[in-house]
């Protein structure tokens, strides 16, 4: 026979249920007016592979994605050759790893012959770390770099082993320095390869790059002040094209290491071995704007434009939300980006014009990349007073049903317990009493 709970205990435990129904109703409540994620937008990126560069006349070369180092286009880019003043890259390189931008440095007594590219620093005139570094790079000045070369390491033997050390660290393979200048000299080679590598390294260095970038520079820290130009001619004519560094003697020919951006995407050329400055020119600007052709803009969010319309909790009507800046960035073929929109459910009132209402974060190839601030477009007046009314009625019937229900299940227990006393208290007494 089964045995049953006494009235009270099951009271408690049906009082207990009632509560968790409750509980979990306004758990429910509290999880609708979370902020909920959802995708506006996504897409994989497809890309035309372009025509390959042709009518070139280097003898070396090569372009590359800087990020990844991939070759797009290549020509004998293993090949060690000799490379000019492009070998200021690894100068400047190691300099900067030694140097302060503010400190300053007595020039040392340089002897060029009449073809060598100089600022006519004069011995003991001192000059800044920073404007050395800006006649280096920019003006490909042999006397800033024996200069940088002899203070900073003690010794030009000396800063030319820290360029081998780094060139075996970073794995140029093709790659020694006999001098920071670029003097022609069979221990100073390199390849298109190993240049593209280095550079890509270099361009990630602040100091580096916003020189090598710039198309003037005055220098104001020297015994008087020098205004230079930077000697490459695609700085001055291209807006996209970002530097590096020119290079020419007889033997070497015409060089030049080029970095040209699409949005954040970079990518790097190396020509060699050029017979004329024209073709240097010509032939860089092909390979740039072939690698360019390899990226594809993307604007995933734009600065203001409608993301989507929100419904308005309690109205009859929805509000804009716009984000407070563009987002956008170049692709690969095959790579993909998705956009998702993190805001409440819907929007609750009083809300002003401007008012933050949640965020958009864009991701690419499956990783956060970038996120902004979404703002509602217009002001979200309150709601009427007879629709709250109403809502709150709506939000309490469940609430009074289950009480109502408690209490009835309440009165049957009683009197059940009520009418089941009398029965137990005979049942006992007539019970025989142990002997």
């Amino acid at each position: 026979m089964r045995r049953e709970l006494p009235a009270r205990p099951r009271t408690i435990a049906l009082i207990a249920l009632v509560a968790a129904l409750v509980s979990a109703s306004a758990a429910g409540e509290a999880l609708a007016a979370d902020s909920v994620a959802r995708t506006i937008s996504e897409q994989t990126v497809s890309v035309r592979v372009p025509r390959m560069p042709t009518g070139t006349s280097m003898k070396a070369g090569i372009v590359t994605d800087a990020a990844t180092g991939r070759a797009l286009w290549s020509i004998h880019a293993r090949d060690s050759r000799l490379i000019a003043s492009t070998t200021k890259i690894m100068t400047a390189l190691v300099a900067i790893s030694r140097s302060r931008p503010g400190q300053t440095i007595a020039a040392t007594a340089y002897h060029p012959d009449a073809a060598e590219s100089v600022i006519g620093l004069r011995a003991g005139e001192r000059m800044t770390a920073s404007d050395l570094l800006k006649a280096l790079l920019m003006e490909s000045a042999n006397d800033a770099a024996d200069t940088l070369a002899a203070r900073l390491a003690g010794s030009r033997g000396a800063f030319v082993s820290a360029m081998n050390r780094r060139a075996r660290a970073l794995g140029l393979r093709d790659t020694h320095y006999g001098n920071p200048v670029g003097l022609d000299t069979p221990r100073t080679v390199s390849s298109a390869r190993d240049l593209a590598k280095l550079t890509a390294v270099a361009m990630r260095e602040p100091r580096f790059s916003s020189i090598v970038g710039r198309r003037r520079a005055t220098l104001r820290s020297g015994a008087r002040v020098r205004h230079i130009t930077n000697r490459n001619k695609l700085l001055q004519d291209y807006d996209w094209v970002e530097g590096v560094k020119t290079g020419h003697t007889l033997r070497a020919g015409y060089l030049l290491v080029g970095a040209a951006s699409k949005l954040d995407a970079r990518v790097i050329s190396v020509v060699m071995g050029e017979p004329t400055e024209s073709g240097r020119w010509n032939d860089s600007l092909k390979l740039l704007r072939f690698g360019r052709k390899f990226f594809k803009p993307v604007r995933a969010v734009r600065a203001r434009r409608a993301l989507t319309e929100l419904p308005v909790a309690l109205q009859d009507r929805t509000a804009e939300v716009y984000a407070e800046r563009t987002v956008e960035f170049a692709l690969r073929d095959g790579e993909r980006y998705k956009v998702v929109l993190t805001t409440p459910k819907e929007l609750e009132g009083p809300l002003a014009a401007g008012a933050r209402v949640g965020t958009v974060i864009v991701t690419r190839n499956g990783r956060k990349y970038n996120e902004a601030a979404v703002f509602l477009r217009d002001a979200v007046p309150a709601p009427p007073v007879q629709a709250v009314l109403l809502h709150q009625l709506q939000r309490l019937i469940p609430a009074m049903l289950i009480l109502s229900l408690v209490f009835m299940i309440g009165l049957l227990l009683m009197r059940r317990r009520a009418r089941l006393r009398p029965q137990g208290i005979g049942r006992a007494a007539a019970r025989p009493h142990a002997p």
